[in-house]
């Protein structure tokens, strides 16, 4: 047994006693084993579910490190270990995606935001799974929470996930249109794609609006 599936059976084992089932160090243990072990083949093999449950516990973490005193003192330490976990749950989605499997794309979208309800971008991105589901008063209203809050985004923001974070968002964009006009819903299909007209790029917005037209014909 190599040094990350111990942790990754320790912090199993702690989870189950009472003194640590709500401390944020065994669920990011945990998580962050698990991602470890994403590149163990013969592992996954035998766990399936070993990136759904990095997500759960991605999750935990989050919710019991926001419970404490100093929440920030943890994100100086493990940050970055969110911020991978989001990359690769959004890299998930974005293969589901491509595979035409737009609910699983959705269900992975939606696990991510929770890693980071923060980030107006993940708003966006649950907004558009939502709209993907067919939930499209929720779906509406976090887009436009999104957009509202993405005036105060600092400036600064860059790197690898951001760049993920658009992405996703133009293929969810473009997966919930295509489920809107399946509803009879063009209006909003074209509503949807005019308000995030900040956050595509023209190339995207020109495929978009080929792609509503040509959805808009066969409906």
């Amino acid at each position: 047994m190599d040094k990350h599936e111990e942790c990754y059976f320790q912090s199993l084992k702690r989870m189950e006693k009472d003194k640590y089932r709500t401390s944020p160090e065994v669920y990011v243990f945990a998580m962050r084993s698990s991602v470890k072990l994403l590149n163990d083949r013969h592992f996954t093999e035998n766990n399936p579910r070993l990136l759904k449950d990095a997500l759960k516990y991605g999750t935990k973490y989050v919710k019991y490190k926001n419970k404490t005193e100093n929440p920030g003192d943890y994100d100086l330490y493990y940050s970055p270990d969110i911020e991978n976990l989001r990359f690769i749950g959004l890299d998930e989605a974005e293969y589901y995606y491509h595979e035409s499997k737009y609910r699983k794309a959705a269900y992975y979208s939606k696990k991510v935001y929770k890693l980071a309800p923060d980030d107006p971008r993940n708003q966006l991105i649950l907004g558009l799974a939502q709209l993907t589901r067919r939930n499209t008063r929720e779906g509406k209203a976090n887009i436009e929470a999104g957009l509202e809050n993405l005036a105060n985004e600092p400036s600064d923001k860059g790197g690898d996930l951001l760049e993920k974070e658009k992405e996703i968002i133009y293929f969810l964009t473009r997966a919930s249109s295509i489920e809107l006009v399946g509803m009879h819903k063009q209006e909003l299909a074209r509503e949807i794609i005019e308000s995030l007209s900040l956050v595509l790029t023209k190339q995207q917005q020109e495929k978009l609006n080929e792609q509503f037209q040509n959805e808009g014909s066969k409906s």
